[in-house]
């Protein structure tokens, strides 16, 4: 996409200036303006061109791992997910009371956790996040606590009891880290979110139940962008809502239904590095891509075992433009790990070449010359 306008201008000023340019003649200075003028606007016109317009995105099944069961690589309700930044898979196995770690192909690498209420371990376990340097949190829901461990899964320390004070949870069903290391935490019963320093100090939290701005009908997932902005499935409520890191509202969007754009008892949420939206809608069995105002932009699920199908999905994660979804089906003996590869560039921003910036400067040292040379004759 050009600037047609400025090409129309360009055009209109690439004017003959030879001698037998109809009358009125042109003075020398304006002569030259002109030429300035219009090398300015053909250089504006070359290097403001916009990069084509980017196909939608679109979401493609690829693999999955896992299958129902106790042993290694495989799930008893598979519930959040992480990855880390050499691509590795943390999957926390809730029915197992373990948290699993496997390959960027799905190949099982390690475990840690047990059942029971001490360090280390778990007690239906839901949620996981990871921070720069690979510690790893998650949340112990029923334990009502958040349990970190060191990237090889060596428990570090433990925050949280039961209750509705600062600090305290009631079923903390989902967790999410900003840029500095920050934890926040989707206390679910307690319609709110809590943040925490690094060592687990409690900060902040907003949120009070009901289904106004800013209130919460049992929230679930919790997904932080780039600069901050924290987004919450507001489970009950059938909404995402938005806000800044402060806690103050932003925005809502999402209702109840089947349509597009609609949910009914979404769960898990994940952002990309553009800042789309990618919601587990779990009873209408499909992931909805959203874009960061909360627009609809694409789908894919129905119910099934099959590729590509849900039975019940719960959590997301996405990283290199793949998307990770965990599967729930313990009946059908399927719990596993779904891979979707996304497809479709985000629109390109607005992009100011090194030829504009040249081109603008020699526009301005030419008319500077041409006014000087003005004031001579």
């Amino acid at each position: 996409m050009k600037f047609s306008f400025l090409i129309n201008i360009t055009n209109s000023l690439n004017v003959n200036h030879s001698k037998h340019l109809s009358p009125p003649p042109l003075s020398k200075f304006t002569h030259w303006l002109i030429s300035a003028s219009s090398l300015l606007v053909t250089t504006l016109s070359t290097s403001l061109a916009i990069a084509p317009a980017s196909h939608a995105l679109s979401l493609t099944y690829s693999t999955q791992f896992g299958s129902n069961g106790s042993a290694d690589g495989q799930f008893l309700s598979p519930q959040g997910i992480a990855l880390d930044s050499s691509s590795n898979i943390f999957v926390v196995d809730a029915g197992n009371a373990r948290v699993q770690k496997f390959n960027s192909s799905g190949g099982f690498q390690a475990k840690f956790g047990t059942a029971g209420s001490g360090n280390g371990q778990f007690n239906s376990p839901s949620g996981i996040a990871l921070d720069s340097s690979g510690n790893i949190f998650v949340s112990d829901t029923s334990l009502n606590r958040i349990q970190k461990f060191d990237s090889s899964g060596i428990f570090q320390f433990t925050f949280g009891t039961s209750g509705s004070g600062n600090g305290q949870f009631d079923l903390p069903w989902d967790i999410a880290l900003d840029s500095i290391g920050n934890i926040f935490v989707a206390d679910t019963i307690n319609n709110r979110i809590q943040k925490f320093n690094s060592s687990g100090g409690f900060q902040a939290k907003f949120g009070t139940a009901g289904s106004g701005n800013g209130q919460f009908n049992s929230p679930s997932g919790i997904a932080l962008d780039s600069i901050g902005n924290i987004f919450v499935a507001d489970r009950n409520n059938n909404r995402i809502q938005k806000f800044n890191s402060s806690g103050a509202f932003l925005a809502a969007f999402g209702t109840a239904g089947t349509g597009d754009g609609q949910f009914d008892n979404l769960l898990g949420i994940a952002l990309d590095s553009t800042g789309n939206i990618y919601v587990a809608d779990a009873n209408n069995f499909r992931v909805q891509v959203l874009d960061s105002s909360g627009n609809y932009l694409t789908q894919i699920g129905t119910n099934g075992t099959g590729n590509g199908q849900f039975s019940s999905l719960s959590f997301l994660a996405v990283q290199n433009n793949k998307l990770y979804v965990t599967d729930d089906d313990s009946l059908g003996g399927g719990d596993r790990v779904q891979v979707f590869d996304i497809t479709g560039a985000a629109p390109v921003p607005f992009d100011f070449s090194p030829n504009l910036a040249i081109g603008a400067l020699g526009a301005a040292v030419i008319t500077k010359k041409l006014l000087k040379k003005k004031k001579l004759e």
